[in-house]
């Protein structure tokens, strides 16, 4: 899901919505739901929601950086949180 890289905030949040609504178990998913919200600024959502996906995989190291960027960067430029992704997703 690359549509967040290009500005494509609510096309991107609704397709890992619609994702999680087929595999709500799926931690990925809710990472990069989380993500999303955290590139649209909705930064309590995506607090929330990184959280969870923590909780769900703690040794998860992207969740975890993107949690603690959440908390501490909510309001860091979009060019240098693109850089937190994992390749290929």
């Amino acid at each position: 899901m690359l549509r967040w890289a290009w500005g494509h905030h609510d096309e991107a949040i609704a397709a890992s919505r619609a994702a999680l609504a087929l595999e709500p178990d799926n931690q990925k998913l809710v990472n990069d739901l989380g993500w999303s919200l955290q590139q649209a600024g909705i930064i309590d959502e995506a607090r929330a929601i990184l959280e969870r996906a923590v909780a769900m995989d703690p040794t998860d190291e992207l969740a975890r950086e993107n949690l603690r960027i959440c908390r501490t960067n909510p309001g860091m430029p979009k060019a240098l949180r693109v850089t937190h992704r994992r390749q290929g997703t």
